[in-house]
């Protein structure tokens, strides 16, 4: 079996290279085969096999250099260690060895001892609490790092003064929920001293501190929905009102303007929607209230426009409008609303009709199906709302039991919580605007409660 070590090993190597520095001195003759040797030296020093003897070595330089015998034998003599391996330098390699072998040990040992797993915590904390110093550094950094957060997003959200302190509060929630995320629930009430005496660390780790930050976090999560929801209302609403005034002043005939005052009336409808606790109710301010006044001027103005035709046209005419807007349903209460105003002006047209008056008796005729169809509006209005209100109220239900599932799948009450949300989607009246939306939440949730049954 051919062996691995090299055929002249560096110690053995060394002694022969200053053998020949010191002839080629001491016999200036001898200079020029200076680097033929070494070269030789240096190719069996690089060779591996079984070690060089003492005839190999004298047949190798007694034709270019006369060594004396003593050099040779104990050059072989050297050449038969394991190099650099035995000796000095063989034990400090030993050492460094053992040495890394010791530390990776070590810092394998220190990894599994702070592994998340509690049995090996607890015994490790009550026996060796130094080599838990990697737990103490992360907990101690994660517990600063959830209460500064938690107390940054609650001012920045509870107090916020524009919508970029709403969309920074969110970003500071993500970020200590993310450090609550880090803190071992499973290690609440230890409280380690030795580490707390150098440190000064302030935490610790009751389950009841735990809780009221998670509460926190969850109540500030909760404020920053309401936020978003009443900014989305502010924008539409301000939109829908701006549209429905850049319309009435482009009107030229008496329909297109009430149509455009019902959507104007529809902005601010959606704005009196707007909690009052909210950011979005303090930027809203005044606007409401001249939005709604300048609503009342342009409507009292409407009643003096004239139109041609005679009364009966004219709300035939309304009547014509509001059944082409009805076509093709379901409508969300906006366009009902603007059905329900021409029908409203069309029946108003009627009863000014006089008994004098030519048609007055088809007029009669006409007023009773318009009413019809007046109050036929106004349900319509009101099924859209509250079908509308329901599936809201599902949405946000089903939010909720989607964080609270996430947070503690166990949890007996999720159960019922599903049977309350498809109680709820039930409110959602067929043939809505939200009835098609409610259905696939329905499905999705009798499948979600089929799972955990």
């Amino acid at each position: 079996m051919t062996s691995d070590r090299p055929r002249l090993n560096l110690v053995a190597y060394d002694y022969l290279k200053a053998a020949v520095h010191k002839h080629c001195r001491e016999n200036l003759g001898q200079e020029t085969v200076r680097p033929l040797i070494l070269r030789r030296l240096e190719r069996s020093r690089l060779q591996t096999g079984t070690p060089l003897t003492y005839g190999e070595l004298q047949s190798m330089t007694s034709e270019l250099i006369g060594f004396d015998d003593g050099v040779l034998q104990k050059a072989a003599k050297l050449n038969r260690r394991r190099g650099k391996v035995g000796g000095l330098g063989g034990l400090r390699v030993g050492v460094w060895k053992w040495a890394a072998l010791g530390s990776a040990g070590l810092v394998g040992l220190v990894w599994v001892a702070n592994l998340p797993v509690p049995p090996v915590r607890w015994t490790v904390a009550r026996v060796a609490p130094v080599v838990l110093l990697p737990s103490f550094f992360s907990m101690d950094h994660h517990y600063r790092g959830a209460i500064a957060s938690v107390e940054k997003a609650d001012q920045l959200v509870n107090k916020a003064t524009s919508t970029e302190d709403l969309t920074l509060g969110e970003q500071t929630l993500k970020e200590a929920q993310g450090h609550l995320d880090n803190i071992p629930v499973w290690f609440l009430g230890y409280y380690p001293q030795t580490y707390c005496t150098f440190v000064g660390c302030r935490w610790r780790f009751t389950y009841d501190e735990f809780e009221r930050a998670r509460k926190l976090v969850a109540r500030t999560e909760a404020v920053v929905f309401q936020e978003k929801n009443a900014q989305v209302k502010l924008q539409e609403g301000i939109k829908a009102v701006e549209a429905g005034k850049a319309a009435v002043t482009g009107a030229t005939d008496f329909p297109t303007r009430t149509q455009a005052i019902t959507q104007w009336q529809s902005g601010i409808d959606q704005l009196k929607e707007i909690p009052p606790n909210t950011l979005a109710h303090q930027q809203l301010g005044p606007k409401l209230e001249a939005y709604t006044r300048d609503l009342q001027t342009v409507s009292q103005n409407a009643g003096s426009i004239q139109v041609t035709g005679d009364k009966l046209t004219i709300a035939q005419q309304y009547a014509w409008e509001a059944a082409k807007i009805a076509q093709h349903g379901p409508h969300p209460a906006e366009t009902w609303q603007q059905v329900m105003e021409l029908r409203r002006s069309a029946v108003q047209r009627l009863k000014q009709m006089q008994p004098s008056d030519a048609n007055y008796r088809e007029a009669q005729l006409k007023l009773v199906e318009y009413e019809r169809d007046l109050g036929i509006a106004q349900q319509k209005i009101n099924i859209e709302r509250q079908s509308k209100q329901a599936l809201q109220r599902a949405k946000r239900a089903i939010a909720q039991w989607q964080t609270r599932a996430a947070r503690n799948p166990s949890d007996p009450s999720l159960l019922g919580e599903l049977n309350s949300i498809i109680n709820e989607l039930g409110q959602v009246s067929p043939n809505t605007v939200a009835d098609q939306e409610a259905q696939q939440l329905r499905k999705q949730v009798q499948t979600e409660l089929k799972s955990i049954q």
